[in-house]
Formats: structure tokens, sequence, C-alpha cells
């Protein structure tokens, strides 16, 4: 999702983490971490994408990260065409980081039920796992290191 060198273990977690809050939607079809990072800084057309992964959708964005602010722009793309369904930024502290996960994921996930079908979705998708920043940003340096 981001392309700053010093920000991919930040923008990695991220992204893993909404992955995560999506799979826990009964009824919607997410793909794999491993698989939808096989395409991760690389340029290809998002109708081959969908086709490789037989997918309908794409979601694709970035995460910029810049003293105790981040922004997420989040993006859902049709793999039919190229063209762009839904897309939204979301600038926030970063302390209110895990909200701001539940929030995209929500967004992302009341987008798809509203034009592709009914599934029940939670009221909070995303749990805190901890409420220190700084462990929570060395936790996802490790995991980056970890499955790089």
């Amino acid at each position: 999702m981001s392309a700053d060198p010093d920000n991919e273990y930040f923008s990695d977690g991220i992204t893993e983490e909404i992955i995560n809050a999506l799979t826990t939607i009964r009824g919607l079809k997410v793909i794999a971490r491993t698989s939808s990072f096989a395409f991760k800084n690389r340029n290809i057309d998002v109708r081959t994408i969908g086709n490789q992964l037989g997918v309908t959708m794409v979601l694709e964005g970035s995460v910029r990260k810049a003293k105790n602010r981040v922004r997420i722009t989040a993006q859902l793309v049709s793999t039919s065409d190229g063209s762009h369904f839904w897309s939204r930024n979301f600038d926030r502290d970063l302390e209110d980081i895990f909200s701001l996960q539940d929030e995209v994921s929500l967004l992302i996930a009341d987008q798809i039920r509203e034009n592709f079908g009914h599934f029940e979705i939670q009221d909070h998708l995303v749990e805190a796992p901890t409420k220190n920043m700084e462990a929570y940003q060395l936790y996802l340096k490790g995991r980056y290191h970890q499955l790089k």
C-alpha cells in the first residue's frame, strides 16, 4: 500500500490488519495476504490481477505516516474495466490507528455489501491488541522482517 521504504513495515502491517478484519465477515471473499502481497510494488493492470485471483474488486491504496499523523487512502477498483468504484482518505492521529483500521474495514465492507449482496457486518472488526503505540510499531517492524 505504500512506496515509502522507511514506512513500508507500517504500511504492510496496516494492510495485513485490514485484510484480517475483512476476513471476519461471512460471505465476503478475501484473498490471503500471501497471494495479495505477490502483487505489491508491481505495475500490473488491475484487470490482470482480478483474473489471476478470481475476484471482481481489488482494494488498493496507500499508507503515509508523518510524526504522529497517519493518512490511509483506500480505493475499491473494479477488475472488469479498471474503474474506481469507491475511494476515501482517512487522516488521523497515530494513537487512533486501531479505530482507523476498524473504520476503514467497516466502510469497505459496507460499500461491497451495498453493491454486491447482503452479508452481516459486526459493529467492530478490529480489536486493539495494545494501547502502547511504540510497542505496536515495533511489532509491525518485527512482523515485516519475519515475512520478508
